[in-house]
This record gives structure tokens, sequence and C-alpha cells, in this order.
């Protein structure tokens, strides 16, 4: 699909070398649009904008609340139909799916079963050299698929790569196969072919391919073969995808323990209501991590809740530092309760962990602290 109409004026607010990259990441999301009618066609648009402009600080932060809405829906595949005479739904596409293809939905290898495993699931260990363990990390930290969950949890996903050497005319993947893994290119070149199209580009270090295979469960776009001796770093979905569940979804001990004590909250135990409201707190909400320097909130830009779990954070104002922030305190709420902000931005002073609750989790779901949470916002500066 050609986009390039309409998008004459793009590089005037986007870095030349960013735009070429953003403009296939937005041509293939489109053609997935009409393609796989993806259950969040929103959603599903606005990953693929993160995985295109990574050096947009405010895409970054928005990509993990996308990815864990998208990381527990039911993943797509391509099936071959045994009626062939079955119209295909993506007829009208420019974009043509070989004669026989149709989309099929198949059953969720994800969902609330995942989140009980991974607590006590611990991640595969493929151990390195540290000096491989630092440049492994330097190539898979500027990917938005990793970009958000922090230098402890990058080491962790780090170790989980399973190390590939290959010889030249190696097929890595295949066009129409499915697909469960992601690569990254250590050494070595590769190309790329599609069958509509033949010969698409080459690949070289620091890329890496199947993004949508690991994220969605998509079947496989091109076939990727090697020209020369290739190292590959391999990562297969299910490690991923349990991976991610752990460094985002703040469930189990950890989080009843650390939200009981948010004074807010406490009331909830206080008065003995159902433990299904917290895990129903904790489904709802978000574990982010912030490096030194990355800001976590700018003044009246959203409507969360923040709460710092560890870590240092300022509240600035103008650039100057308003106050220091203390664990457990609420953040956000000035805004979402309409009191004047005494400060404009909360930045990380080093890594800091961080929950954020959205609005309307409060208003539907627990309505009965709403009010600790306007008192306590009174005492915030933002």
């Amino acid at each position: 699909m050609n986009i390039a109409k309409g998008s004459e004026n793009l590089d005037l607010f986007m870095p030349p070398n960013e735009l070429e990259d953003f403009k296939r990441y937005l041509s293939i999301a489109i053609e997935d649009l009409i393609n796989i009618r993806p259950k969040s066609p929103k959603n599903y648009l606005a990953l693929a904008l993160c995985r295109a402009i990574p050096s947009d600080e405010s895409l970054k932060y928005e990509f993990p609340e996308l990815e864990k809405d998208l990381i527990f829906e039911e993943p797509i595949k391509i099936q071959i139909t045994k009626d062939p005479t079955q119209e295909s739904p993506n007829k009208n596409s420019k974009f043509e799916y070989p004669e026989g293809f149709t989309v099929q939905r198949r059953g969720s290898v994800c969902g609330e079963s995942m989140l009980e495993e991974s607590l006590s699931w611990s991640p595969p260990v493929n151990p390195k050299t540290p000096e491989v363990q630092e440049e492994l990390k330097r190539i898979i930290k500027n990917n938005a698929l990793f970009s958000h969950i922090g230098d402890s949890n990058l080491e962790i996903v780090a170790l989980a790569f399973e190390s590939l050497t290959l010889p030249p005319n190696t097929i890595i993947v295949k066009q129409h196969e499915e697909g469960n893994s992601c690569f990254f290119i250590q050494s070595g070149k590769l190309s790329v072919f599609v069958e509509e199209r033949g010969f698409v580009c080459e690949y070289g270090p620091g890329d890496s391919f199947g993004e949508a295979s690991i994220m969605y469960g998509n079947i496989r776009g091109a076939t990727i073969k090697s020209i020369t001796d290739v190292q590959l770093w391999k990562l297969d979905r299910l490690t991923y995808k349990k991976i991610i569940v752990q460094a985002m979804i703040p469930t189990g001990s950890k989080f009843r323990d650390f939200i009981k004590n948010v004074i807010p909250f406490r009331r909830i135990y206080l008065e003995k209501l159902d433990s299904e409201m917290i895990k129903e707190l904790a489904k709802h909400s978000s574990y982010l991590i912030y490096d030194s320097g990355n800001e976590i909130k700018i003044a009246s830009t959203d409507r969360y809740f923040y709460i710092v779990e560890k870590g240092k954070a300022v509240a600035l104002k103008n650039g100057k530092k308003v106050q220091d922030l203390k664990d457990s305190q609420i953040l956000g709420g000035r805004a979402i309760f309409d009191l004047e902000e005494q400060a404009d931005t909360i930045k990380a002073e080093n890594e800091c962990a961080v929950y954020r609750i959205p609005e309307q989790v409060i208003d539907t779901l627990m309505k009965l602290i709403k009010e600790d949470l306007r008192e306590a916002s009174t005492h915030a500066v933002i």
C-alpha cells in the first residue's frame, strides 16, 4: 500500500532517518488491518507507530499500556481452508494472500492462566560472557518491544535469548509459516523475499525481524535467508510474553502487600472488602519502570494516578525541583480532582518503578475510596 500521498509534510516534524521507517511500519499496519482484522484495530495501529518512532518518549511510554491490552487477546494466524470455493475475506485488498487462504482465530495461548503461571515461572538462562551480555542489551534496548521494561528486566531478557550461528543459504523463516519467535542480528547479512515481489531488501547487524509473530502470533510475512555466515539471537513468543507479564502486571502478594500500605487504599483492608477488588485493581493497573532522567508524568496531560513503588523521583516546576517524592505517595490526582497543580513534571532521578492506575478504575471499581484519594491529592504537588 502506498501511503506517500498526503504525507508530503511528514518531514517537517519527523527526523529524515525515521520517516521511511514510519511509512513502512504504517503501511504494514494498514495492510494487516485490512487482511488480519485484529481484535483491537486502534491499539494495533498505535503499536505500529510506537515501533516506528522509538525516539519519541511519549510513544515509548504508551507502548506498555497498549501491549498489555493486546497481550491477552487471541493470537491470529492464517490457515488454509478446506473448502476451495470459499470466498477470501481479503478479496478487495491490494495485498493478496495465496488462493485458498483465509483469516481465522485460534485458541489463546495466554489469558488469566498465564498470569498465575507467570508468577512462579522462571525464565530460561543461556549464559553469555559479560561483554556479549552488554552488547545484546544494547541491541535490544532500542527495540520498542523491550524499551519499556527497565534495566533489571532487560538483563533477564538478554539472558533468555538463544544464540544461533548459521551458514550461508540457510532459510531462517519461511513466508506463510506460523511464527513463534523473533530474531536480532549480531553479525552477517540476510536477504528478504516476498512471493508477490521477489527480493525486497537486506538485513544486517542491529536489524531485527519477527516482531509481529512474537506480539500477535502472525504467520511469517516473508522468507528470510542468510547470505553469509550469520550470528542471530532468538527469543520465543511464550518466553517473551511471560517475561512481559512478570514485568508489567502487578499481581500476587507483592502487589497486595504494597497497596495495603498506601493510605487511601488501606481502608479497603480495614473494612475487609472482598480481595477480588484488589485483583481487579491489579488487572487494570500497569507496572512501569522508568530510567533515570525520563519523565513519568507531565501535568494535566493524562488521567492516571501514579504511585512510586521504589526508586527516586522528583516533582519539577519550570525545570526547578519543587519536591522529592516519597515511596507510596499518590501522584496525578490534582488534575483529576481539578485542583491547581504546583508542579508541571514528575521525573525519575534513578531507575524508578511506578504503579499507574486509570481514573476510570477508581470511578467504577473503588468509589469507596474516591474521597480518600481526593484528600491525599490535596497534600501532593501534582
